[in-house]
C-alpha cells in the first residue's frame, strides 16, 4: 500500500524531529488490522508553536515543498483540519489540533 509507505516515511521524519503526534482516522484503523479505505493521513498534533515549527521543518525535509511554510503556528487550533498536500506528491496529510473535546493532551 503506497499510503502505508508514505505514513512510515512521514512518521520517521516527525519522530526524528521530535514532533508529538498521534495517528488517527483510516490509517490508524488499518494499522490495527482492519480493512478500511482511506486516501489521506490524519494526525492529531501537539499544537505548541515549537511542535508546529518542528513539523514544518520535517515536512520540508521530506517533501521539499515551501507550501508547508504557509501553515501558521495557530492554524491547527483555529481550524478543524489543516490540510497539507505537496504538489510533488500524491499524498494528503490532515493535521488536527483536536477532535471535539479530545485534544492532543487528553488523547495521550
Amino acid at each position: 500500500m503506497e499510503l502505508q509507505r508514505e505514513l512510515v516515511r512521514l512518521c520517521a521524519a516527525l519522530n526524528h524531529a521530535e514532533v508529538k503526534y498521534i495517528v488517527v482516522g483510516g490509517c490508524a484503523v488499518i494499522l490495527h488490522g482492519y480493512y478500511r479505505t482511506t486516501h489521506d493521513i490524519d494526525l492529531i498534533i501537539d499544537p505548541s508553536p515549537e511542535s508546529i515549527r518542528k513539523m514544518k521543518e520535517a515536512l520540508y525535509e521530506i517533501f521539499g515543498s515551501k507550501e508547508v511554510f504557509n501553515i501558521h503556528d495557530d492554524d491547527v487550533m483555529r481550524y478543524a483540519v489543516v490540510r497539507f498536500a505537496p504538489e510533488s506528491e500524491e499524498i494528503v496529510i490532515d493535521f488536527i489540533g483536536k477532535i471535539g473535546d479530545i485534544s492532543f493532551e487528553t488523547a495521550i
